[in-house]
């Protein structure tokens, strides 16, 4: 058995660094390796417009306003302090 292991939360980091017209394709490369086993699930399916449909975590179309908890941006998180942070708006 072959177990991978994606890092996503430093290619979430570096895709919320990138300017807003960027995005959705860093989000397209991340998602990539996970095309072939999804398709199977769910049949053809576009993984950014899944993403953006269903609001996961993130916009792609705008920086996130800062946690009002921390001050801080989800692009200013600290990965080894526990990756991104995640908050409702």
């Amino acid at each position: 058995m072959e177990i991978v292991v994606h890092d996503t939360a430093s290619a979430m980091l570096e895709l919320l660094r990138r300017p807003v017209g960027e995005r959705a394709g860093a989000l397209r490369e991340m998602y990539r390796p996970l095309e072939g086993a999804m398709s199977r699930v769910m049949g053809p399916v576009d993984l950014v417009g899944l993403h953006q449909a269903m609001g996961s975590g993130f916009r792609l179309d705008r920086d996130d306003e800062p946690d009002p908890r921390t001050g801080r941006r989800p692009a200013e998180a600290d990965p080894a302090a526990g990756g991104l942070l995640h908050w409702a708006p």
